[in-house]
């Protein structure tokens, strides 16, 4: 028998929380716009650095304060919000898989990590970024709880499920059976995570309080779920409506007819079926890497409901870092500019820009002050460029149009992609930095500029012809939209003074503008 009394407990702890002004909420589509750049807050930055080996697996010193001291950082690289790993008190102590640093297995969810800092520190956090206009979006765990012995568990120390008849039965993972991943626990015979029954009435209204509290309580502008097809489906727009929030869920699958039946029940998911091959196209002996990413983009972008709030990324915490797959500096390139100019909203793992190189967990996880914060670095440079030319680009004339695109694939081959996107051709590459040319040609009833590299692109007779050369991505905008949008005009305007010369009489050399 559950207990009951527990719920007016909950409800007067909640009643007496200070009172706060009210959270703007932030939807799906105001999230459509955004560049997210994800965190893991031990490793990211620390007010008091010292060494970390991530070997490890153990608290490094990241908190919110020093997020905050790095907040130039993440802003010069021209994101507009980032999501940071969750925020409660975990369990104490050391598992076979190390610490809780990375926030996934609570203990109390009305209490933070204070490993991270104080309520103050993730006020101050929120507070310096929205006066920036940036926004934040907080990683949030209700699937379980965090356990250091699978076989002695010790249900009274959690807050708020402190009995064990808030939980189901225990039971192993069977992945066939989907039932069994809803309610059968996360773990190994080293570790396990209880797994809390969303399916009580009474659980399901602690969640949905908790959840409203929190978001109002700091200010949050939007949700990651962790876990997501671990809970049954239809206990998330509840959630997600009380959280009155964008949500963004983790469900791991490459199956896009399976992955795209949960955006039913929340707008937002991480795009893996898409990651789990555009990752892979970066791979030197993979040469069908970017034919499989056309086919998992084609396939997303008509079974979901709409892939442009998905959550697009490369990178992850349980994923290798791509210079892990190659250290190629153009294929690099090339991969943040899919990830950038995708269909979705991009999400970039920390010291991707960096260019780390971990192979898997805990490699994968460094501790960004030993490795530096050069924003001198040429991939540092590159993502600034893309993310500043993608917000241009969303709040020009016709921005909302882009940004609600679905990419056509113009062409689609071993080493290179075009990707047409209201205006914007994206052509990426992952041959690499070789003495390689490829000559593209293609329609064009327009003439065409690189935002990346401010070259015209030759024209003629409705053929459109551009020369890849070692790798380069290239991002083609139209001439006439650049100068009305104002890319590239110092670079533009010389060479228009240089065509004065060499062709008089034409104020633009390109299609007729009368």
């Amino acid at each position: 028998m559950k207990p009951r009394n527990i719920l007016s407990a909950i409800i007067q702890l909640v009643s007496v929380l200070e009172c706060v002004s009210p959270v703007l909420a932030l939807g799906k589509d105001e999230w459509r716009r955004q560049s997210i750049y994800s965190i893991i807050t031990d490793r990211f930055a620390a007010s008091n650095p010292a060494p970390c080996n991530p070997e490890d697996r153990a608290y490094c010193g990241g908190n919110w304060r020093g997020i905050i001291e790095h907040l130039d950082y993440i802003q010069g690289l021209g994101f507009t919000a980032i999501w940071i790993s969750p925020i409660v008190k975990n369990i104490e102590g050391v598992t076979k898989y190390g610490e809780a640093y990375h926030g996934y297995w609570p203990q109390d969810f009305f209490e933070l990590n204070p490993h991270f800092g104080t309520e103050d520190d993730l006020r101050e956090l929120v507070s310096e970024l929205h006066k920036r206009g940036m926004y934040i979006m907080v990683d949030t765990v209700v699937n379980h709880m965090g356990s250091l012995d699978p076989k002695s568990i010790d249900f009274a120390s959690y807050r708020p499920f402190n009995n064990e008849g808030y939980f189901h039965p225990m039971c192993p993972i069977d992945q066939d059976d989907p039932l069994s991943i809803e309610q059968c626990w996360i773990g190994t015979e080293h570790m396990t995570l209880p797994d809390i029954d969303t399916e009580s009435p009474e659980v399901i209204e602690i969640l949905h309080n908790f959840i409203s509290d929190l978001v109002k309580k700091y200010e949050f502008d939007g949700l990651r779920i962790d876990a997501t097809k671990h809970v049954r489906r239809t206990f998330w727009p509840g959630f997600c409506e009380a959280a009155g929030v964008y949500c963004q869920g983790e469900l791991w699958t490459g199956d896009p007819a399976q992955f795209c039946e949960w955006q039913d029940y929340m707008d937002g998911l991480h795009n893996f079926p898409v990651q789990g091959v555009a990752a892979q196209a970066v791979v030197p002996i993979n040469d069908r890497g970017l034919r499989k990413t056309a086919y998992a983009m084609d396939r997303v972008g008509k079974l979901c409901k709409d892939s442009t709030v998905l959550g697009l990324f490369l990178e992850s915490q349980d994923a290798p870092r791509m210079a892990a797959l190659n250290k190629d500096v153009n294929v690099l390139k090339n991969a943040m500019l899919f990830n950038l100019m995708g269909d979705g909203i991009p999400i970039v793992f920390y010291g991707q820009e960096q260019m780390f190189d971990g192979s898997h967990d805990p490699f994968n996880r460094p501790a960004m002050w030993d490795k530096g914060y050069n924003t001198d670095g040429v991939l540092y440079q590159f993502t600034s460029k893309v993310n500043s030319i993608r917000t241009a680009l969303i709040n020009a004339p016709g921005g909302e149009e882009f940004i609600r695109s679905k990419s056509k694939i113009m062409m689609v081959g071993d080493h290179v992609m075009l990707m047409y996107k209201g205006d914007v051709i994206t052509l990426v590459t992952n041959y690499g930095s070789k003495d390689k040319e490829y000559i593209i040609k293609m329609p064009s009833s327009e003439t065409m500029v690189d935002l990346l590299s401010c070259q015209m692109i030759e024209q003629s007779d409705s053929i459109m012809k551009t020369s890849v050369k070692r790798g380069e991505p290239k991002l083609l905008y139209p001439y006439v939209l650049a100068m009305r949008d104002g890319f590239c005009l110092d670079e533009l305007v010389v060479q228009d003074a240089i065509d004065d010369v060499m062709f008089p009489g034409n104020e633009i050399r390109g299609p007729d503008l009368n």
